[in-house]
């Protein structure tokens, strides 16, 4: 007998009907009895297989017993779980979790079998406006380059100075720095 897929624990068979349970009371499957055969064809690994993909996971006890319930053979299995995440990735149902039905849902009301609405790509129309030439910087000759440098690091010692006075000496020196630069360039620098 294979463990049990959820919690790797052994598989108990009933002794009077052929059912089989995990052994395990914290285990999902020791609250469901599946039919030995059943079983044996993996409807639970399916399950498990199920389970892995669905986007929301809620009322796991629930979505076996529909599963078991429904005791889908192999190709079902896989078309089931191939029409989730299907309906995952592409349906424009499911783009909010809020939408997604819980899983004992999907299956009770066999909900593979729907189709699948295709998200619609949407074209903001900003993307339709023509694309302008990007404004190129100006050259930066080597004596702005050094007054930026300056600016950059009175600024970096007026933000780790505590003294005021300080702070408004290195403030007012920035402003000259500024200064010249305006002048040099004919451009207020902001």
């Amino acid at each position: 007998m294979k463990p049990c897929p959820f919690c790797n624990d052994e598989m108990q068979i009933s002794q009077a009907q052929p059912l089989v349970r995990c052994t395990n009371k914290a285990c999902t499957a020791y609250h469901i009895r599946i039919n030995k055969k059943a079983y044996k064809d993996g409807v639970i690994e399916g399950f498990v297989k199920f389970w892995d993909s669905y986007p929301k996971k809620v009322g796991k006890k629930d979505a076996i017993t529909a599963w078991i319930k429904l005791n889908p053979p192999k190709d079902l299995r896989m078309a089931i779980v191939a029409s989730v995440i299907a309906h995952a990735f592409n349906a424009e149902q499911w783009e909010s979790v809020k939408f997604i039905p819980h899983p004992a849902t999907f299956l009770r009301g066999r909900m593979w079998e729907n189709e699948v609405i295709k998200k619609q790509i949407k074209i903001d129309p900003i993307d339709k406006l023509e694309l302008r030439a990007t404004p190129t910087k100006p050259p930066v000759d080597a004596m702005s380059k050094e007054y930026l440098e300056k600016i950059i690091k009175l600024t970096a010692e007026m933000m780790k100075s505590k003294d005021t006075n300080r702070k408004k000496a290195i403030l007012q020196e920035i402003e000259g720095i500024r200064d010249k630069i305006t002048k040099l360039k004919g451009v207020d620098v902001g």
